[in-house]
């Protein structure tokens, strides 16, 4: 009786430290952060290319040419089953470095340091779904950033014919 109400205080109390870590890694979330959250639930729900690729860094918009549009174009958040219902969760985090270099062994470095990830969660139905952006400053305003895909990635991704709505990068549903 002893050892299971010892183990029972030690499960609670470890419960409430996983909580607090993870509270203290999420950070607080600027009114313009959620304004930029906002225009790009927005413009994935409205189907407007335009006005995502508005919303990224120009540097990193350079990597989108003629020859690497059909990448892109599939990995952006702009496919018809895209949509981001009302009630999403919006959290802002530290850049997770393990995830952004494994990220990086197809892809060139991203073009800007990004300083945040911005994460956009939501649930449709059964089934929940993420947005994830690397954020960075361009003039004064949050952007987003993306790296540029090695020959690898594209040779890769045209090589597999991937179906749409799969991603090799965090910028898309997940």
């Amino acid at each position: 009786m002893k050892y299971s109400t010892r183990r029972l205080v030690c499960g609670f109390l470890l419960t409430i430290a996983f909580a607090w870590c993870a509270n203290a890694q999420n950070q607080a979330v600027p009114d313009d952060v959620r304004a930029f959250a906002a225009r790009y639930v927005a413009a994935i729900n409205a189907k407007d290319a335009a006005r995502i690729l508005a919303m990224y860094d120009s540097k990193a918009l350079a990597c989108i040419t003629p020859q690497t549009k059909d990448f892109y174009d599939e990995v952006m958040p702009v496919h018809a089953s895209d949509h981001v219902p009302t009630g999403y969760a919006i959290s802002l985090l530290p850049v997770n470095e393990g995830t952004l270099k494994a990220l990086l062994a197809d892809f060139e470095p991203l073009p800007v340091k990004p300083l945040n990830e911005l994460h956009i969660d939501y649930q449709q139905g059964e089934e929940n779904g993420s947005v994830i952006i690397y954020l960075a400053r361009e003039n004064g305003r949050w952007v987003g950033d993306f790296p540029c895909a090695k020959e690898m990635a594209l040779k890769r991704y045209r090589d597999d014919a991937r179906p749409s709505g799969d991603s090799f990068l965090p910028i898309t549903k997940l």
